[in-house]
């Protein structure tokens, strides 16, 4: 784990039990380290009572999902809750609950339900109004990102400045070398002096880390 201060210190992975979701666990568990505070949420989504209870997840499930999933935190000396919500939809509450930290992580689709819930187009309208940064994890790379490398895509025009400054801060916690790349084509807006000012910004944060590099690739016509 990297000794600086971690960028994101209060950080939110929905779990659902698949193999990117465990990944994600991963991932927000290194991003944390020891001087953040991970809380896992696996949501049931419990309706109705009786005997026409139904959940997508059983409670029971979910309970044992998080208990595996927190020996990872556990293991790595980072602190983290659990935290089992009967609430629904799933991609509602998840949403809801992450306005209050400061990342939200999980896994890919489709292997991920709750990814593919997300990301697939059910909450389109509401991502368009979220305002937490949320990262959505793949494969494994836990480890990876110290020493490692960060790409950010930028067209310069408004809300790239904070991207490129949280990809700035990131190489920065772990050592990573961050890579600047903007695409030009016919339909582009691009700035070419808001990316060169980026590009500058990235170099004075990153003084020990190698130079991040400005790619400007033209598309075909």
């Amino acid at each position: 784990m990297p000794a600086s201060t971690p960028v994101f210190t209060n950080i939110l992975c929905a779990v659902d039990g698949t193999r990117t979701s465990t990944e994600a666990v991963k991932m927000a568990t290194m991003l944390a380290g020891p001087g953040g505070h991970l809380t896992l949420l696996a949501v049931t989504a419990v309706v109705g009572s009786g005997a026409f209870t139904s959940a997508a997840i059983a409670p029971t499930r979910a309970k044992r999902i998080l208990s595996t999933a927190k020996q990872i935190p556990e293991k790595a000396g980072v602190p983290s809750t659990t935290v089992v919500d009967p609430g629904g939809p799933p991609v509602d509450v998840i949403l809801e609950r992450a306005r209050n930290y400061d990342l939200l992580v999980m896994g890919a689709p489709a292997i991920s339900w709750l990814g593919s819930m997300i990301i697939g187009g059910v909450a389109t309208v509401a991502l368009r109004q979220f305002t937490t940064p949320m990262l959505v994890v793949r494969r494994s790379s836990a480890g990876s990102l110290p020493g490692g490398q960060i790409l950010v895509a930028s067209d310069g025009e408004e809300g790239s400045d904070h991207l490129v400054e949280l990809a700035g801060r990131l190489g920065q916690s772990h050592d990573a070398r961050v890579t600047l790349v903007n695409a030009l084509g016919a339909e582009s807006k691009m700035n070419p002096r808001v990316i060169q000012a980026q590009a500058l910004e990235l170099k004075h944060a990153l003084p020990t880390a190698a130079s991040p590099t400005s790619n400007p690739a033209r598309l075909g016509t």
